[in-house]
């Protein structure tokens, strides 16, 4: 389940330690060995994966540097939409066509 919303935004790969049973069977004695299989099996998968694949792409600094640009862009298009609302009300206003009763 923590990876639930990850997986929505972009395919990628989850490595689960799991150590107990999925009812109310909780056994916290195995966690720990449950995470290091875990970590043994994803740092054995990384070294089946090509470097010139890795090094192909896209760094994670231009990711959210491109990400940064289009959230501010973002912020100026919202406030110049709020900049319109707001001078179509009080022109509404000043016409008398907005009238509180």
């Amino acid at each position: 389940m923590e990876a639930a919303g990850l997986m929505n935004h972009f395919p990628c790969l989850v490595i689960r330690g799991i150590c107990d049973y999925s009812d109310s069977h909780k056994n916290k004695e195995w966690q720990g060995y449950a995470a290091m299989v875990a970590a043994a099996y994803a740092k054995d998968l990384l070294y089946q994966i090509a470097p010139n694949r890795v090094e192909a792409e896209k760094k994670i600094g231009d990711i959210l540097s491109d990400l940064h640009e289009v959230a501010e862009e973002h912020r100026d298009v919202a406030k110049e939409h709020r900049d319109i609302a707001k001078e179509h009300l009080l022109k509404s206003v000043r016409l008398g066509i907005f009238c509180v009763f």
